[in-house]
């Protein structure tokens, strides 16, 4: 609560999870930028549950974005991430929770996930992950490594101008963060606020959404 409520968020989506709306791809869907690379549940003094509904504030923030009608895609980079974060047993209940959620409130949403960077160890973790999946959501999910051929496929399906520098893409991002051409939210929505942040390794700047986890709509007023 208070300033170190504030701290704690700061810290979850700075620190943990760098995560940005970058504008549309070429199929017109608003594409949504995550970072794993830096993921250590075990750092975040948050319970699962709290972490699983700021991801639902993020899922209904981008379907926001286009007017809950079409499809999203996701790019989350999971550069460097080792043994621990991949098959740490509170990062796997995470990730199947998250599957459940998408899967229960936005079954139709996923047009394209793309997995970039993924280091050797993480087909271990895909292998123990993917079993909660849907047969239609793993068959739109790219698992990429790195170097060229993620810049390659990234700029087959989007503008390389709407990525980040450390994309390969053309945009520095400002502390907007986000396509002015995506319309905003109204008023009684929760605080969405986007600042720069630069990667632990200097690779180029991510948005990060800074958002109250625990802010619940207001009830409507009955007549």
């Amino acid at each position: 609560d208070g300033s170190d409520g504030g701290a704690l968020r700061d810290r979850l989506l700075g620190e943990w999870n760098p995560t940005g709306l970058l504008g549309r791809d070429y199929a017109g869907r608003p594409v949504l930028y995550r970072n794993f690379s830096r993921t250590r549940l075990w750092d975040v003094p948050l319970p699962l549950s709290a972490l699983l509904k700021c991801n639902e504030w993020v899922s209904e923030r981008l379907a926001a974005s286009m007017g809950d009608v079409g499809k999203w895609t996701i790019v989350i980079d999971v550069a460097n991430m080792g043994a621990v974060q991949c098959l740490h047993p509170t990062h796997l209940a995470f990730c199947k929770g998250l599957a459940r959620t998408d899967a229960a409130h936005y079954p139709e949403r996923l047009g394209r996930l793309l997995l970039i960077n993924a280091p050797a160890v993480f087909e271990k973790f895909w292998n123990a992950f993917k079993a909660v999946l849907d047969p239609n959501t793993v068959a739109k999910i790219d698992i990429l490594g790195s170097g060229p051929a993620v810049q390659r496929r990234l700029a087959e399906l989007m503008p390389p101008e709407i990525l980040p520098l450390a994309l390969g893409g053309k945009a520095t991002l400002s502390l907007a963060g986000l396509d002015p051409a995506l319309p905003s939210l109204p008023p009684s929505a929760p605080v969405f606020d986007v600042v720069a942040t630069r990667s632990s390794r200097g690779s180029g700047i991510a948005c990060v959404a800074v958002y109250d986890c625990e802010e619940e709509p207001s009830p409507q007023a009955e007549e």
